[in-house]
């Protein structure tokens, strides 16, 4: 079963470093970027991903907003949260929006991959 993942982030480098390891994964397809909540909305209702990578702090719509609106979807994807910030300010209000992981910038790709894999598989994961 492949996993068809959503990238969102508004760093272009960043996005374009998940993509490509990702991408090389067998059991991972990334079917869409995003650089805000906004357009994750768009390319959600458009795409259909299963999980998506979600960065918190972005323009136009943040990625607590998002997540929160996600959850409105028919099928909801599994949000993975990728942020560089660990405080209970930005864990808690993402978890209560329906955030499944949660897990930091400094992870490595390989346990990136790994928790999308136990997204899927309905599996949380917390840095």
């Amino acid at each position: 079963m492949t996993i068809r993942l959503l990238l969102v982030d508004d760093h272009d480098m960043v996005r374009l470093g998940l993509s490509t390891y990702l991408s090389m994964e067998e059991d991972l397809e990334v079917v869409g970027e995003a650089k805000n909540g906004k357009e994750a909305l768009m390319q959600s209702e458009a795409l259909h991903p299963d999980v998506i990578l979600m960065d918190l702090q972005m323009d136009t719509m943040n990625g607590i907003e998002a997540t929160a609106e996600l959850q409105k979807l028919q099928r909801p994807p599994k949000v993975i949260v990728l942020t560089s910030f660990l405080d209970d300010e930005m864990l808690y209000p993402v978890l209560e929006a329906g955030a499944f992981s949660y897990l930091l910038k400094t992870s490595t790709a390989e346990e990136i991959a790994a928790a999308i894999r136990s997204a899927s598989k309905g599996e949380s994961v917390f840095a």
